[in-house]
């Protein structure tokens, strides 16, 4: 997974940022687009849902800054100990909304409920929060010092 050179943890968040960075325009700049994506018709977006997408792509803006800042090598020994908290804190906060988006939109799903978005979009987007929450799992509990790797290149 050590892709461009780069270690396991960065990949992931060089990803994460890059999907996140892909979906603002759409959200902030022609909300009408990214809705067209989600919602069952034209008819449901309206002045309220193109309102509501720009307040999400903010807090996507938003919360792509941790992940930003993540994205740095810990110093080695004691003196990398603030990046490396960062980069737990970074995970462990974008999975709690992560877990409430699967609980929203997978039981939507599930039920069949009449929300105003497609049956695809509610699956894809539980599926899409669960792969990240996954891969926050691995990171954060199944391998944590992938966590906590640097990017150093060794010599010969």
């Amino acid at each position: 997974m050590a892709s461009l050179g780069l270690t396991p943890f960065k990949a992931a968040v060089a990803f994460e940022i890059m999907a996140n960075l892909i979906s603002l325009p759409s959200l902030l700049i022609n909300p009408d687009h990214g809705l067209s994506f989600l919602v069952r018709g034209p008819a449901q977006i309206t002045p309220a849902t193109r309102t509501l997408a720009q307040w999400f792509g903010g807090l996507v803006a938003g919360l792509t800054v941790p992940l930003v800042l993540s994205y740095a090598s810990p110093a080695p020994g004691p003196a990398g100990d603030a990046q490396r908290g960062f980069r737990r804190a970074t995970y462990l906060a974008l999975a709690g909304p992560e877990v409430a988006f699967v609980a929203i939109m997978g039981g939507a799903w599930l039920k069949g409920a009449d929300v105003g978005m497609t049956e695809t979009a509610l699956l894809g987007g539980a599926i899409n929060m669960t792969a990240f929450l996954v891969l926050r799992s691995v990171f954060l509990f199944w391998k944590p010092h992938l966590l906590e790797e640097r990017d150093d290149k060794k010599t010969a």
